[in-house]
């Protein structure tokens, strides 16, 4: 689970922690480059995409370690599948707009008294929340 800003369509936003939730991570998507994966072709099927209107690649198997470091390495090609806290739909987010959105938790939500609705970690939003990743098991 992730705490994130939320927008209005549920994706992640940079509004300072005001419209914060908890976003559910339920998997993750790799872009690769066809042209510079080398290791894919034997281990994949096409499928297409409707809504992007693209051919999409679907990994069965393991790709090799090298693979992985190059496509990880590049934010920009890394998506995850999550959904926010109280929407059943899932979404594609791109991981680096949700790390950043994760890290722009500063202060909670001026519509409540934040002392009475909220329970906030010690050290606030800023220490307790911004840039970090809960996991469960």
């Amino acid at each position: 689970m992730e705490r994130y800003d939320s927008d209005g369509n549920f994706e992640p936003c940079l509004k300072g922690g005001h419209t914060a939730h908890w976003a559910v991570i339920h998997g993750f998507f790799v872009a690769l480059p066809a042209e510079e994966v080398d290791d894919v072709a034997n281990c994949c099927h096409w499928e297409d995409d409707v809504e992007l209107g693209k051919r999409l690649r679907h990994v069965r198997a393991a790709l090799s370690a090298q693979t992985m470091a190059a496509a990880l390495a590049d934010k920009r090609s890394v998506f995850v599948y999550a959904s926010q806290g109280k929407s059943r739909r899932v979404g594609l987010w791109d991981l680096d707009c949700l790390l950043r959105s994760n890290g722009n938790l500063a202060e909670a939500t001026r519509k409540y008294d934040a002392a009475s609705e909220f329970v906030l970690p010690s050290g606030g939003l800023v220490e307790g929340l911004a840039g970090k990743l809960l996991l469960l098991g």
